[in-house]
């Protein structure tokens, strides 16, 4: 099929020539048209090979299962034919061309399918792997300019000719070639914005950031490790025993009427070696117990990551409501100086009794 391909694109140029002979038309390329480099569809806007073949971790599932391997490979060697069929390498900044072209090797069908198989095991990698395999043979490079003393950095043909074989004759003939960067870059399609970026880790020693999307930030890395455990712990062992299940609604549990959230988290805060305190402004401060045991103390978390862990882990769990007529003050016998009617709110007068002169107001003041 390759074969095939090459054949293909070697007749259609003979036929474009004959067309043009034969109609008289011929055109004579000036001297900037001849030496201008010939465009492919590699060297066209740079776009990564694991956006090209649809292997990028944003593609859509869809996308990725449209495309089968075999699909992937044969796109991987038509992009390889454009390359090994261009006269001459091209300069990735100035555009000006050079004398030969060091991809020609990949006319040959057996070379072509080691490269097609090492760009689509390099298309399959995230893009923080592949720019350290690209550091890696900028290093290398610089490593063999510098011992050779070569002046010519612009066509070099310092970096290794990336292939992955199971054949010895055939890697025993790949592993000696080299290539110029330009023909580096397009091969990898790399674009000249990033190459520069690497080159600068190269020459600083530095490597580059990788994004943190994958990863998990600090903060919830500390949730998860340091303040969440302690919290299952006060939960499961302490609080739980003393609820009991809701008499209607099944999965539900609830704390006698005397507990509030705030008396809960009172009584978290004590059991992992913390007293909670509230200064003159109503800001909740933590201070130490004395004589509690350092190796049973943790880190405590706020009130508002209490309240947030509780809506959370345990939406189930409710204080009980207190009852109704319930003033909030259990003594109603009208003892202890008053305390019956403490709770009880007064009734506002709204009109003015006038059969009892002792309750009128003086007379100033209407006046």
């Amino acid at each position: 099929e390759y074969e095939r391909m090459i054949a293909r694109q070697q007749l259609e140029k003979g036929s474009k020539q004959n067309n043009n002979n034969a109609e008289g038309t011929e055109k004579t390329d000036s001297p900037a048209e001849m030496n201008a480099p010939t465009m492919s569809a590699a060297t066209n806007k740079t776009q990564r090979w694991s956006s090209l073949l649809k292997l990028a971790s944003w593609t859509p599932d869809s996308q990725k299962n449209s495309l089968t391997d075999e699909d992937r490979h044969v796109i991987i060697k038509n992009e390889l034919s454009h390359m090994a069929f261009e006269p001459y390498c091209t300069h990735s900044k100035k555009g000006s061309p050079f004398e030969s072209n060091c991809l020609d090797m990949l006319q040959e069908k057996p070379k072509a399918d080691a490269v097609a198989n090492f760009i689509f095991w390099l298309a399959n990698l995230d893009t923080f792997t592949q720019q350290l395999f690209i550091m890696e043979r900028i290093r290398a490079c610089k490593r063999l300019t510098e011992i050779t003393r070569s002046h010519n950095t612009a066509h070099f043909r310092g970096y290794v000719m990336p292939f992955i074989c199971k054949d010895n004759d055939i890697g025993n003939q790949m592993k000696d070639i080299r290539i110029c960067k330009h023909s580096f870059m397009r091969l990898l399609r790399i674009g000249g914005d990033i190459m520069r970026t690497l080159q600068n880790h190269v020459n600083n020693g530095t490597t580059p950031t990788k994004k943190m999307n994958n990863l998990e930030p600090y903060w919830r890395k500390r949730y998860n490790e340091i303040i969440k455990p302690p919290l299952d712990l006060f939960f499961q062992q302490r609080l739980f025993p003393l609820t009991a299940a809701h008499p209607k609604l099944s999965g539900v549990y609830e704390l006698d009427s005397d507990w509030s959230k705030r008396k809960v988290y009172g009584f978290y805060c004590n059991a992992i070696g913390y007293e909670v305190k509230t200064d003159a402004g109503g800001k909740t401060k933590l201070e130490d117990i004395e004589g509690f045991p350092p190796s049973e103390k943790r880190e405590a978390c706020s009130w508002r990551t209490f309240l947030r862990y509780w809506t959370k882990e345990h939406p189930n769990l409710r204080v009980r409501s207190k009852p109704k007529g319930d003033g909030g003050n259990s003594n109603n016998n009208g003892s202890g100086g008053g305390g019956g009617t403490r709770g009880k709110k007064r009734k506002a007068v709204t009109t003015l009794d006038v059969s009892d002169p002792q309750r009128l107001p003086p007379l100033d003041v209407y006046w």
